[in-house]
């Protein structure tokens, strides 16, 4: 697929337990692929059984291989894949998150408050479907 041009690292996989330590000193670096991500993650998941699949996307900056269009795109083309862009840092641009994923995308500008988030984003899916513009 198109991991064999670009590595992907999940932090963590669903069946890891959860370890504070993988927020702390994530490094930043190289582009942002984000198109690629969601392709990839889409074969991850293909072989999957599962009354929903949900993946989340984490970024620090735009789309280095493609357009924002282009990444929303490809999410369309998943179907039954639900994606959920989590823009890190306050260098981001929540406009660009909302042109890739739509209205699934959260902002997360200190990164010291994501397990806390995506806690609660885990949460709403148990009970309802979650309003991410007012997350």
């Amino acid at each position: 697929g198109v991991g064999n041009q670009i590595i992907f690292s999940p932090i963590k996989f669903w069946h890891e337990k959860y370890m504070p330590e993988y927020y702390t000193g994530l490094d930043v670096f190289g582009s942002t692929p984000l198109r690629e991500a969601v392709i990839e993650a889409g074969e991850w998941l293909k072989p999957v059984t599962a009354k929903e699949k949900v993946v989340f996307i984490f970024t620090d900056g735009e789309p280095t291989s493609s357009t924002p269009e282009q990444v929303f795109r490809a999410i369309c083309r998943l179907g039954d894949l639900r994606v959920i862009g989590i823009g890190i840092g306050t260098e981001i641009n929540p406009e660009m998150l909302q042109s890739c994923f739509g209205n699934s995308y959260l902002w997360v500008p200190n990164i010291r408050d994501m397990p806390n988030l995506l806690f609660s984003v885990y949460l709403s899916f148990m009970d309802y479907p979650v309003d991410f513009s007012i997350v």
